[in-house]
């Protein structure tokens, strides 16, 4: 189990690294085929400029051929994060009940 948290064109407090770093350890808890996750936080537009434009890319993968890419841009980077983890949750719930419905 490996987590890969990743910073481009801005600089994260560590509050924000620790919150991260939380959420993933509560994905890798919850759901034990996850074995790898890799977070990107990207300022697209660069420092200096403001907009809509603070990205997180999360990349799960797992066992059984789990692999899951969630792409969220917004304005700030608490949002992106809440927006990209909260459709992870999304995603992994519909892949659990899926096998929940093939194994009975």
């Amino acid at each position: 189990m490996s987590i890969q948290v990743i910073t481009r064109h801005m600089c994260l407090s560590m509050d924000c690294k620790d919150r991260v770093a939380q959420l993933c350890t509560a994905v890798i808890r919850c759901c034990p085929d996850v074995l790898h996750i890799r977070v990107v936080l990207d300022d697209t537009n660069g420092p200096y400029k403001a907009g809509v434009d603070k990205r997180c890319h999360l990349t799960v993968r797992g066992r059984d051929h789990l692999r899951i890419d969630v792409d969220k841009l917004r304005a700030d980077v608490w949002q992106s994060v809440d927006a990209a983890f909260g459709e992870l949750w999304i995603r992994l719930t519909r892949r659990k009940r899926r096998e929940w419905r093939l194994d009975s």
